[in-house]
């Protein structure tokens, strides 16, 4: 294989210590892909590479080696709504969008439920793919559009705006490998995965996952005056060190302080 052929897809962090890579083919080697942070850097602790469609691979769908689609629906990211007695279909470019909300000839998938409370839909793959790539979401019989959320994988955005999945005809299921590290990341750090071998190193930016935009403090935020002083706090979980910069005029002088905090303060 030439170095210049691309192996990593993509890769994101699904916890500070653990995270997905997704490949841009099968592993079926016994030994673990080549896989490091960045050049010369640490093993991982553990992974996984056997083929298997993880429903977190490809955001809300993927595609087999059959050649067939699968649309996925996690009931749980949806607490509101009762599949069972609220109709669900994928609609998108395929089926005109609203024309399948209430349409019988509009459900263009077979419907079915997983053990771990996936609704699937399923379908013949060819008539989804096209370039540009035809977008997708959610809907329920009463309309209702469930959103796509920017972080996704695939997410593309149109021109009023709005987030929508976009199907990438090169989408697969499985080729992933999952893997957990020793200790928990440094998020401050700009990481990257590389896969080296004979013929070379390629390395991709690895980026926080879903668990990072959930990330939160419970003490406020901003200036807070209280007790003769006034406390600036920032929540700030990427950054290595804060800058505040204050400045008032007094007379037509202008005087500014800076202060440098460690971020963990």
């Amino acid at each position: 294989m030439s170095m210049h052929e691309q192996r990593i897809a993509q890769a994101w962090l699904e916890a500070p210590d653990s995270g997905i890579i997704e490949l841009t083919r099968d592993w079926t080697d016994a030994a673990l892909p080549p896989l490091s942070w960045g050049p010369g850097g640490p093993a991982f602790g553990a992974a996984d590479t056997r083929g298997r469609p993880h429903v977190w691979l490809r955001e809300r769908f993927f595609v087999n080696a059959f050649h067939e689609i699968f649309f996925f629906l996690q009931i749980a990211h949806h607490p509101d709504i009762d599949p069972v007695k609220t109709a669900v279909v994928p609609g998108g470019d395929f089926n005109d969008w609203q024309e399948a909300v209430g349409n019988p000839n509009g459900d263009c998938c077979r419907r079915r439920w997983t053990a771990t409370r996936v609704l699937l839909f399923a379908a013949a793959a060819e008539r989804f793919f096209s370039q540009p790539p035809q977008r997708f979401k959610f809907v329920t019989g009463e309309h209702h559009w469930l959103p796509c959320r920017p972080q996704a994988v695939n997410a593309v955005r149109d021109d009023l705006g709005n987030y929508n999945y976009a199907i990438d005809p090169r989408a697969r299921a499985g080729i992933c490998s999952v893997f957990t590290t020793p200790a928990p990341v440094d998020l401050t750090e700009a990481l990257a995965v590389t896969w080296t071998d004979g013929g070379g190193a390629e390395q991709v930016p690895l980026r926080p996952g879903g668990f990072f935009f959930q990330l939160k403090s419970h003490v406020p935020m901003g200036a807070i005056v209280g007790g003769g002083e006034t406390t600036f706090r920032l929540f700030a979980p990427r950054a290595r060190h804060v800058r505040l910069h204050l400045s008032s005029n007094l007379k037509g002088a202008e005087a500014a302080v800076a202060y440098d905090m460690d971020r963990r303060k």
